[in-house]
């Protein structure tokens, strides 16, 4: 394997390669080395512009405001406080975005770099990513794929499903078993029995606590299990996932169970509980585009909010992708919405370039994933039935498509995957549950990506995952209906 084109995945990935080979890369035109300085510019320049769009929001709401009477020249002064504190950040901006400009620095995120060893920062130039993109998706990549790296895990998954199934002794859906027990898996190995232990004993609290405790919260119980420190209690992280929640009922989310779980998906993996303005940005931006307005919504805004850059560059990714898969995929249900917000999650993509004058001949930068997904879609087992069950298969193909690889390097580590979790199961678990789909699918989607060494995670879709092999008829399982956070029609 080449080790510039490894180099350039694990700087997309966020971690910086050696100085030698960084300098080596910027010479080539790959690579952008800034110095720490300007890297600070950018940092201000983004600050300025989200400060001054929060406060510019709380001026609007103060302004709409109905108040008193006798409270209008407080809000008079307040609001032109305001105003001078806005001023004063616009002109800062204006002034750093020459400044920015005059570097050629002006449309870069400070997001995009990595810091060096030497304290510098390198970012991957347009080129680079039209080269990275053209590697990752090829057989030239499929050196980074090792499939028998998945058979110690596959056990280590069969051994805590059985112990959840041992110890609840209640006949939950096979595919969320599985699903969280794959995502328990994602524990170092000295560390997974206590945090099984960890999600059977949130789960049990919550069915005391609850008079209904949905199937659905096994999974949610497994990730603030798996956010867990060793020296944690898990019911101070359970109470920390509520206060994500309840952050989250500030912009208006109700108290529901997937506010919840988009309040565990934040916790687990860290972000700040003062950008939880982000999360209803993308819930409105996704909205507007023709998402449900229902609470089915909130996990997938969520888990875009985790997506670096500007939420309005991640919510059009979402809707031009699904514009692009809707033409092409002949799906029933709404899983074709699920995947286009599961491919948007990556910015991975060419760029933008006509190759003909006429703009009708012009192929859209997604057209190659949608064909990858196709592809996948298609090797997939058709849904039995789907006008009860719907057609869960390009939620599951959409996280196949963005691992790299070629398709049969990435298919061929999916299936080893699969067969090494029903060999260790055994018979007891069936091949194929009531919608056609493989109860196991879900597992075998989190655990894939051991395959990669470390280089690829998938559990950051471990909702979808579930939802890719959940018969959506199952009333104890709102939160897995993949039809239902669609597009309206």
């Amino acid at each position: 394997m080449r080790e510039r084109e490894l180099a350039l995945f694990d700087l997309h990935r966020g971690e910086a390669p050696p100085v030698s080979l960084a300098e080596t890369l910027a010479g080539d035109g790959l690579v952008r080395i800034i110095a720490e300085q300007e890297h600070a510019m950018m940092a201000r320049h983004a600050a300025l512009r989200e400060q001054a769009a929060g406060l510019e929001g709380e001026r609007h709401e103060l302004r709409t405001r109905v108040i008193w009477p006798w409270r209008l020249s407080w809000r008079r002064q307040r609001v032109q406080e305001m105003g001078a504190r806005l001023r004063e950040w616009h002109a800062e901006a204006r002034e750093l975005r020459g400044d920015l400009h005059a570097l050629g620095l002006a449309r870069e995120r400070p997001e995009q770099y990595a810091q060096l060893s030497d304290g510098r920062h390198a970012g991957l130039t347009a080129e680079a990513m039209d080269a990275l993109y053209a590697w990752a998706y090829s057989d030239a990549c499929d050196g980074l794929i090792q499939p028998e790296a998945v058979h110690a895990d596959a056990g280590a998954c069969v051994r805590a499903y059985a112990r959840m199934v041992d110890h609840w002794r209640v006949r939950y859906p096979t595919p969320v078993l599985a699903t969280t027990a794959a995502l328990l898996c994602a524990a170092p190995p000295e560390r997974r029995a206590t945090v099984v232990d960890h999600g059977i004993a949130v789960f049990d609290d919550w069915r005391r606590r609850f008079r209904t405790c949905p199937a659905d919260r096994i999974l949610v119980a497994a990730s603030i299990a798996l956010a867990c420190r060793p020296d944690d209690d898990p019911v101070d992280v359970t109470a920390r996932a509520e206060s994500y929640q309840e952050g989250l009922r500030e912009f208006g989310f109700p108290r529901e169970r997937e506010t919840l779980w988009a309040g565990t998906l934040l916790m687990l993996h860290g972000f700040p509980t003062t950008r939880l303005d982000r999360v209803h940005e993308l819930w409105r931006r996704l909205v507007a585009t023709g998402w449900s307005m229902s609470s089915a919504t909130y996990p997938y805004a969520a888990r875009l909010a985790l997506v670096p850059g500007r939420a309005v560059e991640a919510a059009i990714r979402v809707e031009r992708i699904y514009r692009e898969i809707a033409e092409r995929v002949v799906a029933e249900g709404r899983g074709k919405a699920v995947a286009a917000s599961i491919m948007a999650h990556s910015d991975l993509y060419p760029t933008a370039r006509h190759a003909s004058a006429r703009l009708m001949e012009a192929r859209s930068i997604y057209a190659d994933m949608v064909d990858r997904l196709l592809a996948l879609i298609g090797r997939l087992p058709e849904p039995t039935n789907n006008a009860a069950w719907g057609d869960s298969r390009p939620a599951a193909a959409a996280i196949l498509a963005l691992m790299p690889g070629s398709l049969e390097g990435v298919w061929e580590a999916f299936a080893t995957t699969l067969a090494a979790l029903h060999e260790a199961a055994g018979p007891d678990v069936p091949r194929a549950g009531p919608g056609g789909a493989d109860p196991l699918t879900g597992a075998a989607l989190l655990l894939c990506d051991r395959a990669w060494g470390g280089r690829v995670s998938n559990r950051i879709f471990a909702f979808e995952a579930c939802a890719s092999c959940c018969p959506e008829s199952w009333d104890e399982l709102t939160m897995f209906r993949v039809s239902t956070p669609g597009w309206r029609m």
